[in-house]
């Protein structure tokens, strides 16, 4: 495996967009002001800042079902 899509071409990859990664860190926001909010802020710079996301989101199929992350650490 090479990191390249089927037809050879690399994927234009970058972090996700500010808003599109706070949406998603808002299911890690503790309910409670002064619960733990870690994995919130976790969230919110993974996501902003890797651009490994947006390239898997650019090859999981639109079909809206369960995905199963098996990497290690929290599962985003």
């Amino acid at each position: 495996m090479d990191g390249l899509p089927g037809n050879g071409t690399p994927l234009n990859c970058s972090p996700l967009e500010r808003g599109q990664a706070r949406a998603i860190a808002e299911a890690f926001r503790p309910v409670q002001a002064w619960g733990n909010r870690r994995d919130y802020y976790y969230t919110r710079g993974k996501l902003g800042s890797d651009p490994l996301y947006d390239g898997v989101l650019q090859h999981l199929p639109d079909d809206g079902l369960p995905l199963l992350d098996l990497g290690c650490g929290l599962g985003l």
